[in-house]
């Protein structure tokens, strides 16, 4: 095979066919002289997706048999590239349901120009419907490890458009360096956590790659156009489940033991502010209750816990891998959480008034 590319690009898709048409596009249009190769890897889909890519000779295809979720598709594109085009440096993820400008792939390129331990870059992403809504311009954190998109919401009018560091890079639209991939690897190519499924692999990567000295930055440029929550639609039981599960995870696979105990403990307070959401209506919780009944809402979270439960051991094998490459010390862990914060209130209760 040819192996004279210096970027692959990720896409996973499940009946994204719609978005495809769309996205691929506006990918094969990029202004570089950089050679990429689009992998697109397929989630059983059932909507024409593989016709429709029959099409496009240059991108390699790949068939799953059955829905995997994101984490594990993401794992067996990079696999794919790295096996097939061993010359490849940096690798973009991107979701099915975006569009990139021109600009993408250069802009991206030139977040990496200036310090070798930058693992992850990211531009501005907005909303496909409204693109003077804001989307992510990057990933903020809190104690209880709950992340929510830096500057999701807001309306843009020219606030982001300085270089800067960011806590980590949100995975609809990012580009993360081979070596810092290999680092994080959990084993035989796992490089997201493939016990997540979906949701929040973004942020363990994130928080993975600082553990090991790597740092990520916004770079300002022509917005990704993207659809929040095409796939996993928004305020549903699936997402919710996810979230909680895998933000646990991430608790116990890179705090110290007191650590754990803390965040823990302030993500259960969470439970606290949620019932307040929902009587005040407001807040994804409140969203979601609009949705499923009052027991259906604690069935959730009964799920979350046995689910930690059942996948303890292989937590704590991947915990050992991660603490075994940490090179920080947890008072450097610490001091994330002051210096990119997150808007609890935003994640609890929604837009300010």
């Amino acid at each position: 095979m040819n192996t004279e590319y210096d970027i692959g690009i990720v896409i996973v898709t499940w009946n994204g066919k719609h978005h495809l048409e769309r996205l691929v596009p506006s990918l094969l249009a990029q202004d570089t002289d950089k050679k990429y190769k689009i992998v697109i890897v397929d989630n059983a889909s059932i909507d024409g997706t593989k016709e429709f890519l029959e099409n496009y000779k240059e991108i390699d295809y790949i068939q799953l048999f059955q829905n995997q979720g994101f984490a594990e598709p993401n794992n067996i594109g990079i696999r794919h590239l790295f096996k097939n085009y061993v010359s490849i440096e940096k690798v973009i993820f991107l979701n099915n349901d975006t569009i990139v400008p021109k600009t993408f792939i250069s802009t991206l390129l030139s977040g990496f120009a200036e310090n070798s331990k930058i693992g992850s870059v990211q531009t501005k992403i907005v909303s496909m419907d409204s693109p003077h809504i804001i989307d992510s311009v990057g990933i903020t954190i809190d104690r209880s490890m709950s992340a929510i998109n830096r500057g999701q919401g807001e309306i843009d009018h020219g606030q982001y458009e300085k270089r800067e560091e960011i806590f980590g890079t949100t995975g609809s639209a990012m580009m993360v360096s081979r070596g810092a991939l290999e680092t994080v690897d959990l084993g035989n190519g796992n490089y997201f956590d493939s016990l997540y499924f979906a949701y929040q692999e973004d942020v363990d990567m994130a928080v993975r790659m600082r553990l090991c000295g790597f740092v990520s930055f916004y770079i300002p440029g022509e917005p990704v156009l993207h659809v929040h929550s095409a796939a996993g639609k928004a305020y549903s039981s699936f997402k919710s489940f996810h979230i909680q599960r895998n933000t646990i995870f991430t608790i116990i696979k890179i705090f110290s033991f007191f650590q754990i105990f803390y965040s823990l403990f302030l993500f259960c307070k969470r439970y606290l502010s949620h019932v307040e959401s929902v009587k005040k209506g407001t807040g994804p919780a409140s969203e979601l209750s609009k949705k499923i009944s009052l027991c259906g809402m604690v069935f959730i979270v009964f799920r979350v816990w046995a689910s930690m439960f059942w996948y303890l051991p292989r937590i704590l094998v991947h915990r050992y891998f991660v603490r075994r490459k940490c090179v920080i010390t947890d008072s450097k862990i610490t001091s994330w959480f002051a210096r990119f914060p997150a808007d609890t209130h935003k994640m609890l209760y929604g837009k300010r008034s």
